[in-house]
Formats: C-alpha cells, sequence, structure tokens
C-alpha cells in the first residue's frame, strides 16, 4: 500500500513538473504581459488602498500616474547613459592611437625580453607579430564590423519587442485595476480560484525575494569592488566598483563587461599588479554571487538553497539566460501545486 501511494505521489510530481516546464517554455512567452500586468497589480493594489485612505483618488488614475513616473524615470536614465556614452566617444577616439601606441611598445619590450633570454632576433620577431596584429585587424574589420552592422538590424528588432511588451503591460495594468474588485470576487467564489491565488502570491513572494537578494548581492558586489579596485591604487575604482555591481544583476552581463576590459587597459598600460587584481576580483564577485544568491533565496521562499542553486542550472540549460530567473519560479510553482495537491488528498 505504502508502495502504491509513493508511486502516485512520484507520478502526479512529475506531471506537475512536465505540465509546468511546457507552461514556462511555450505558453509563458505568449502572455508575458498578462502575467506581469497580474503581478504588478496585485502588489500594487494594497498600497494603493493604504493611499486611498488618506487622498481620495480611483485606483485607476493612481496607477496611471505610477506608470508615468516609471517610464519618466527609464527616459531619463536611459537619456543620461546615453548622453555619458557619446561625450566619452570622442576621448575614447582620440586615446586611440595613444592605445596603439601602448600595444607597439608592450610587444617591443616582449621581444627584447625573449632575445635576452632565448637569442632570437628581437626586430625580426617585432614584425612579425606586427604584421600579424595588422592582418587580424583588417580581418576584423572586412568581416566582423559588417556582421556587427547587419545585426543591428535584430537588436532594432529586439528594441521595439521590449516596447511592445510594455505597451501591452500597460494597458493590461490599467484593464486589471478597473475591473480588480469584480475579478477577485469571482475568484473567490470556488476552491480552484483560492488555490490558484494562493499559487499566484508565492510567486509574488518568491519574485520580490529573489529582487530583495539581487539588491542585497549588488550592494555587496558594489562595495567590494570598489574597496578592492581603491586599495591597488586604480584610477575611478569607486565608479568601476558601482558600475560592475550593476552590471552583476544582469545574467548575460554581469562583472565580467567591466573587470575583464579594466584589467586588460591596466596591462597595456604596464600595471600588471593591477591587472591581476581585477582578474582576482572579477572570479572573487562570481564565487560571491554563487554562494550569496541561494542562500538568501532559499532561505527566504522556504526551499533549500541547493535546490535553488539545481534549480537555476536547470533553468539556464533549458531556457538559456533567462532560466535563471525560470528555473527557480518553475520550481516553487511545481512545489507549491504539489503541495496543494496533497492538503487536497489528505483532506478528502
Amino acid at each position: 500500500m505504502t508502495e502504491k501511494i509513493l508511486k502516485s505521489k512520484m507520478m502526479i510530481l512529475l506531471l506537475i513538473t512536465g505540465a509546468v516546464y511546457l507552461f514556462l517554455r511555450y505558453i509563458s512567452p505568449l502572455v508575458t504581459p498578462l502575467l506581469a500586468a497580474i503581478i504588478l497589480v496585485e502588489v500594487s493594489i494594497p498600497v494603493f488602498d493604504k493611499i486611498r485612505k488618506k487622498i481620495c483618488l480611483p485606483r485607476t488614475l493612481m496607477m496611471a500616474l505610477f506608470l508615468f513616473l516609471v517610464i519618466l524615470f527609464l527616459g531619463v536614465l536611459i537619456w543620461f547613459l546615453i548622453t555619458k556614452v557619446a561625450t566619452h566617444i570622442p576621448d575614447l577616439l582620440n586615446n586611440l592611437q595613444g592605445v596603439d601606441s601602448g600595444i607597439t611598445v608592450f610587444i617591443r619590450n616582449c621581444c627584447d625580453g625573449i632575445e635576452n633570454q632565448f637569442g632570437i632576433d628581437a626586430d625580426r620577431l617585432e614584425t612579425v607579430i606586427i604584421e600579424r596584429v595588422n592582418i587580424f585587424i583588417e580581418n576584423f574589420q572586412a568581416s566582423v564590423m559588417p556582421g556587427l552592422f547587419s545585426e543591428s538590424i535584430s537588436y532594432v528588432k529586439y528594441i521595439v519587442s521590449i516596447g511592445a511588451f510594455l505597451v501591452v503591460t500597460a494597458i493590461a495594468v490599467i484593464l486589471l485595476v478597473k475591473d480588480y474588485d469584480r475579478i477577485m470576487s469571482g475568484l473567490r467564489k470556488n476552491e480552484e480560484s483560492r488555490w490558484f491565488l494562493e499559487i499566484l502570491w508565492q510567486v509574488i513572494h518568491y519574485i520580490g525575494t529573489f529582487l530583495k537578494a539581487q539588491a542585497i548581492i549588488m550592494f555587496s558586489i558594489s562595495v567590494l569592488c570598489t574597496v578592492v579596485l581603491s586599495i591597488a591604487g586604480i584610477e575611478g575604482g569607486a565608479a568601476f566598483g558601482i558600475f560592475a555591481g550593476i552590471m552583476d544583476m544582469l545574467p548575460f552581463i554581469g562583472t565580467g563587461i567591466v573587470l575583464i576590459p579594466l584589467a586588460i587597459w591596466q596591462f597595456l598600460n604596464g600595471w600588471y599588479v593591477q591587472a591581476v587584481v581585477c582578474l582576482l576580483l572579477y572570479v572573487g564577485c562570481a564565487i560571491l554571487r554563487e554562494m550569496m544568491e541561494p542562500k538568501l533565496i532559499g532561505d527566504k521562499v522556504g526551499i533549500y538553497p541547493i535546490a535553488i542553486l539545481l534549480a537555476v542550472y536547470a533553468g539556464l540549460k533549458l531556457f538559456g539566460v533567462w532560466g535563471i530567473l525560470k528555473g527557480p519560479l518553475g520550481l516553487v510553482v511545481i512545489w507549491q501545486i504539489y503541495n496543494g495537491w496533497k492538503e487536497r488528498i489528505s483532506g478528502e
């Protein structure tokens, strides 16, 4: 009898896992704006109700004002970043000649060292290396740069799709807020709907926990990078450290987008100790994230940190970079549905 029950529970767990995987794989991309709108409305409605006790404003108007402020903030932030990058492009172009001279000096010093150690003609070796470098640069300009230009069309499509997602989500949020009371009263009438709401709240709890954990990790990595880079004597260490912490929140970018180019720059300028510090710091940031993320998320959600870590790994394998979020999110949904099924069976 016990073996039969265990087989039944295992079969139900496998069916739930398969259903959640199919949903995350094929259905969630189609309904992501609606899901985002539902989560945003569920989080904001309690806050709006508290505000309405002091200021008598319709929920729809408060949500519209909130979305306007969010869009305004994002627009100002993007404009600020674009203007900052645009102002530094001329400086970067002016320094290219200096970088080229630095590379030439570095190659010459290496060739002189090889000549002293092994007796190889330094001038001839330097000529061969510089020719190879020039060939590489020409091939890069001839093949890679046109490829980057052609890929710019896909980047534009990606930006347009993000804009469409935001517009659809904003419209869905306004419509949901308008009919929120009627929808919730209808969902609370039967047990299945209440079960759905419980799972939804657990998902919202996980997302909130995930964002809070990312904020803590971002702050920790920013402090670590700022302190280490400043102690190493790297110019602008505080700015680089904060920027590396912000980039670490993005799984497809990470601190490497800051620390690796910074290490290369230090190396080309002959500051070898600082270059090694940047590389070791990059490794340390990766280890710190891998240690903190499962612990912060697992303890708060009620799932073992090792399970969260395995879910992140499985999510990366199944869904790509977005699997960092989809993997643990799927684990939370599976866990909640399975526990809800067991409670219903035990109640019956």
